[in-house]
């Protein structure tokens, strides 16, 4: 058997990870799950192979789980038991988050390049990190919705119980394939957003099998009683009425339609599915598939917001500032302007532009950061970003603010880009000069003054529409 040491408190172990590098990555995942409803809890079994993506040799594999995942064994491609630590660990930039972090000793050294097979056996319960401050990942197994994804740990991820360590090393950025077996009881439905390439039916259980389609960074699996619908190359599995479900197809293919026209097809056109959630637990976009939440049905510029993250461009900064929200924001309004409400846009982002200003009332405008920074001043990006964008939709005028977003996408979807480089890409393919509109808002906290300044939206655009003027002019 293998040796499994349990090593001494977290607090003995502080700073631990912190000047560590983050060499590996996995690159290939096959897992089973089996899921205990009535108990609320799971048993599964992983293999991963893992590759060496730095120029060293490394000698463990760090591993994270959820706290209450336990692992019982590890053993390499051959089934040969390998040594390996557990221990519940608070991460060391993020303290309030406990994960279980597992660290596993490689018989050799793995070079550069070369890639490593571990299985591994773990069980446990799920019971989400609201404590936190994260209010959305209330994720656990029950019978009335279970989830399994990265947001809670629910399966191995090779990373560190240290986040800036982690995203120093850009995890995000390295894809994997899976497969994956996920066994229920009779009568509930697993949704993924990959293929499915298997149903098989017990007595009493019935297990689903789902393969990736895309490259994935994430995978995520949703278990209810849903019910599925299916409608140009959108798959739905909803727990509304087919009326509803029918009608927020609808309109999703559509807004997939508007987008695709205002910012060019995407680099990997497949099929989409849509997994729903039930309240409070945060919708979220992937490339193959959005997780919505049950209010998206009846307030659908949630589902707008979320499909427009489809032709974002990964984030190349260790913190990024995350301007895609504020965009994802202004283009949900904007599109529920369109499809579903007259005047949504206008009254949005008046609500927004009043309650930023009520809520720099409380600051020193003298503090606020730059929103390159990815220190928003508590503003929330997804509200200081919103004016941001539609400003820049009303300066450019709809033509040119669409080619900015779509000659941007075309040429760094593969790369990614840093949120600099948008800001000149943007100034260098505009109608008119962006310079002092994004020295206001990107390299300097001006954006503040003006805002409190400006009685309304409206008169803060005029203000821009006096001082920028057309290139060339």
């Amino acid at each position: 058997m293998a040796l499994v040491l349990l090593v001494g408190s977290g607090a003995a172990q502080a700073e631990r990870f912190a000047h560590r590098q983050l060499q590996l990555v996995a690159t290939d995942y096959k897992m089973t799950y089996q899921l205990n409803l009535a108990d609320e809890n799971l048993s599964a079994s992983a293999q991963l192979t893992i590759t060496n993506c730095s120029d060293h040799p490394a000698d463990h594999i760090p591993l994270t789980l959820y706290r209450l995942l336990h692992i019982n064994a590890v053993t390499d491609a051959q089934h040969q038991p390998l040594t390996f630590t557990q221990q519940v660990l608070s991460d060391e930039a993020f303290p309030q988050r406990q994960v279980n972090y597992t660290e596993v000793q490689l018989p050799q050294p793995l070079a550069p390049a070369q890639s490593f097979t571990i299985n591994l056996r773990f069980e446990g319960m799920i019971l989400g990190y609201v404590e936190t401050g994260l209010a959305y990942v209330k994720d656990s197994i029950n019978q009335d919705f279970s989830i399994i994804r990265q947001d809670a740990y629910a399966y191995p991820q090779v990373l560190y119980p240290n986040d800036d360590v982690n995203r120093h090393a850009k995890w995000w950025l390295h894809t994997f394939n899976y497969d994956v077996s996920v066994e229920v009881p009779e009568g509930y439905v697993v949704a993924n957003a990959g293929r499915l390439v298997a149903k098989n039916t017990t007595t009493s259980h019935i297990s689903y099998r789902y393969q990736n389609t895309q490259p994935a960074w994430r995978m995520d699996f949703t278990i209810a009683k849903y019910q599925r619908y299916q409608q140009q190359g959108l798959t739905l599995f909803s727990l509304e009425d087919q009326a509803l479900s029918t009608l927020f197809l609808n309109r999703s293919s559509t807004a997939l339609s508007l987008y695709s026209q205002w910012f060019g097809p995407l680099q990997t056109p497949t099929e989409y599915s849509v997994l729903e959630l039930p309240e409070g637990y945060g919708s979220q976009a992937d490339r193959t598939g959005i997780l919505i939440v049950k209010e998206g049905f009846t307030d659908r510029s949630q589902m707008y917001h979320e499909l427009s993250h489809l032709w974002n461009v990964k984030f190349q900064e260790s913190h990024s500032p995350r301007w895609n929200e504020g965009l994802a924001t202004f283009l949900q309004y904007l599109v529920a302007d369109k499809l579903d409400e007259p005047g949504m846009l206008a009254r949005e982002t008046n609500d927004i532009f009043n309650g930023l200003k009520q809520t720099l009332t409380q600051q020193n405008l003298n503090t606020l950061p730059p929103l390159l920074d990815n220190n928003n001043g508590g503003l929330g990006i997804y509200s200081i970003g919103m004016p941001l964008y539609h400003l820049l939709y009303d300066i450019e005028g709809a033509d040119s603010f669409n080619r900015i977003l779509s000659g941007f996408y075309q040429q760094y979807y593969a790369t990614g880009a840093t949120t600099e480089q948008f800001v000149t890409y943007a100034k260098a393919h505009s109608r008119n000069d962006l310079t002092a509109f994004f020295d206001d808002w990107a390299y300097s906290n001006r954006y503040a003054s003006l805002i409190s300044q400006s009685h309304s939206y409206a008169d803060l655009l005029a203000h821009y529409t006096i001082t920028v003027v057309a290139k060339n002019h």
